[in-house]
């Protein structure tokens, strides 16, 4: 099988390689799978197409780029079990036209009837679900979510699958308005000073129950502080300060930390991601992302901007490192 693969040799240096890749002689419970479409996880490509520090040491080049992938599965082997040829798998495999992969490896097997470009963000869907449930979400709560790329807007609509209420803030009006398409209760200019003020008007003097952010800059860190209230929960899936070195202001303030008694999650991650290769519980998340996709209480459509064939990658990362706030979730098209 002949194989196109994105890779990043260095600081905006993207390229596709060939690959021959043997689909014949697959292991028992190996499968072999060509790449419908995969969607671009915009803030973590886009940081390493663009040099930013890396999250864990270790090498930074040469790296595949991309890691949601819907796929249809070819041959299979002797030993696999509930996947068929020509049925659509979810996957972890990269941006790229055709792998092999073990069984073990695929998040899920699709629902034929479920559009793969919408089945391709279940994933990035799926980090906003870990968050709520590292922070111990509950039905009824109310969850401000702070940044309003593809990971936020998703957590907005998962909050309202969860029957919670969602406050969206963000610094484009264009993004506010598709957070309200998602499910937000009602949106915020996250640069507006009577933020506070407005968050708290909007839920009765009571502020939000919990916060999810997904910014990485120290100026949204401190808009997180400023909006908690008493034992407000915060989950961090951005990386606070990447990029911008040390703050100007001490970002665990005990007027805010210690005096309001804030409880922090690290999320992004399931509980038992060292299990291999694909956790119980990241396995879990995404089909309770599948069934709110399958039963319209969830509704990632919106967040599809763009629809561009796989060679427009290197076009679509200079888009967004360059702020283009007019896309949010680009889908790379590989069958044709």
């Amino acid at each position: 099988m002949h194989v196109q693969r994105a890779a990043l040799t260095g600081v905006r240096e993207l390229v596709f390689e060939n690959l021959e890749v043997d689909d014949e002689n697959l292991g028992d419970t190996a499968l072999s799978a060509r790449t419908l479409c995969s969607a671009v996880s915009v803030g973590t490509e886009v940081a390493a197409y663009t040099g930013q520090p890396p999250l864990r040491p270790g090498p930074v080049y040469p790296r595949r780029v991309g890691y949601c992938n819907v796929a249809a599965v070819g041959r299979i082997g002797r030993g696999v079990a509930g996947i068929a040829p020509g049925r659509r798998i979810l996957t972890h495999q990269s941006h790229q036209s055709g792998f092999v992969c073990d069984q073990s490896e695929v998040l899920a097997v699709l629902d034929d009837a479920l559009n793969p470009d919408i089945a391709a963000l279940a994933y990035l869907a799926q980090l906003g679900l870990a968050a709520l449930q590292k922070a111990r979400f509950q039905t009824g709560e109310t969850v401000a979510v702070l940044g309003l790329g593809t990971i936020g807007l998703a957590t907005s609509g998962v909050v309202r699958a969860l029957g919670g209420h969602a406050l969206a803030l963000g610094n484009d009006s264009s993004r506010l308005a598709k957070s309200a398409q998602l499910g937000a209760a009602c949106g915020f200019d996250s640069a507006d000073r009577a933020l506070p003020e407005k968050i708290a008007a909007a839920t009765g003097g009571r502020g939000p129950d919990l916060i999810v952010t997904t910014a990485n800059s120290w100026a949204a860190w401190q808009t997180v502080l400023a909006i908690s209230r008493f034992q407000t929960r915060i989950a961090v899936l951005g990386f606070p300060g990447r990029s911008e070195g040390a703050p100007a202001f001490n970002p665990l303030d005990s007027a805010h930390f210690y005096d309001k008694q804030l409880t922090i999650f690290a999320a992004g991650l399931t509980e038992d991601s060292s299990s291999a290769p694909v956790s119980p519980l990241l396995r879990g998340n995404i089909r309770s992302i599948l069934a709110m996709l399958a039963d319209h209480r969830l509704d990632l459509a919106p967040l599809i901007t763009h629809r561009v064939p796989w060679n427009e990658l290197p076009a679509i990362y200079e888009r967004a490192a360059s702020h283009d706030k007019s896309l949010i979730g680009a889908v790379l098209n590989w069958a044709s």
